[in-house]
């Protein structure tokens, strides 16, 4: 898993900032690799985060078998990660910003709730990158989302 950045804007407190997440092929051969771009608000800046994974990770849980267990949701399957390596971006952030916790985690849900609310035919819960890769969800799927992420960060 590879994670870079990229200063772009004025020296400022609150630098604009492009941060991408890379995740590496799952041990096979890899397809085309899924590729997002979000922009959103946070701390009155705009943030982008730049997201490429592979498309084994999307079909890995996307054929998974659905349930309402929430809490497997976000726990990930060895091999098939995400969640790690955005809590790793945003932490990365954070120390180039001088965040404290408070704001890592303020940024983080920043992210999450500025994604796209979609209603879904056939309520299913969906995997983190199932909402990350349709760029939004339902409450469930965000808050998945959001889990999955905390769940990951170094913080108290």
């Amino acid at each position: 898993m590879e994670t870079s950045h990229i200063l772009r804007g004025p020296a400022s407190r609150w630098k604009p900032i492009a941060f991408f997440v890379l995740l590496a092929s799952m041990g096979t051969a890899a397809k085309a690799g899924l590729e997002r771009e979000f922009v959103w608000e946070s701390f009155g800046e705009s943030e982008t985060l730049h997201v490429r994974v592979p498309e084994t990770l999307r079909d890995h849980y996307s054929s998974k078998k659905r349930h309402y267990n929430y809490p497997n949701y976000v726990l990930e399957d060895e091999g098939y990660e995400l969640s790690a390596g955005l809590a790793g971006a945003f932490e990365k952030r954070a120390e180039e910003q001088g965040w404290d916790e408070w704001e890592l985690l303020n940024a983080v849900v920043d992210f999450v709730q500025s994604l796209d609310y979609q209603s879904e035919t056939g309520e299913y819960p969906k995997y983190p990158v199932e909402t990350l890769m349709d760029g939004g969800g339902d409450c469930e799927d965000t808050a998945i989302l959001l889990a999955a992420i905390l769940d990951k960060l170094s913080v108290n």
